[in-house]
């Protein structure tokens, strides 16, 4: 698995009814020493009332720490947090399409032609 050129992103899956255990502490570990991105992704949410499931994401976030980012909480019966395991897919698939644009050079005073050009088109019955 730490070999593969072609790894970008490592997705761990934990099922937000158990405690975060040693076993995933030491997965991020071993990610985190070979240099490969990882994201938590909470699933089954839907399975926990609101208070219990926002308590036991406090609970797991605290847990993982800020190596691997806040983890995504999902449900795929409700489709909620889909579009953010997607969208974090493709932006680690594909950086440069998600990339910052460089802020573009701020607009200057017009050139003369195009002062010349926007007076020619003001319709004459304004004067």
């Amino acid at each position: 698995l730490a070999q593969r050129e072609s790894l970008r992103l490592a997705m761990v899956l934990q099922d937000v009814r158990r405690s975060w255990s040693e076993d995933e502490a030491l997965l991020l570990d071993w990610l985190a020493e070979r240099n490969v991105p990882g994201r938590v992704v909470l699933t089954k949410t839907d399975k926990l009332k609101l208070m219990k499931r926002k308590e036991a994401v406090r609970k797991l976030r605290s847990a993982i720490g800020e190596g691997f980012g806040k983890p995504i909480a999902t449900s795929s019966q409700k489709g909620e947090g889909l579009d953010v395991v997607w969208r974090t897919c493709f932006e680690f698939a594909y950086p440069e399409r998600f990339m910052e644009p460089a802020p573009s050079p701020e607009p200057g005073p017009p050139v003369r032609s195009e002062v010349a050009a926007a007076d020619d088109e003001r319709d004459p019955s304004d004067a």
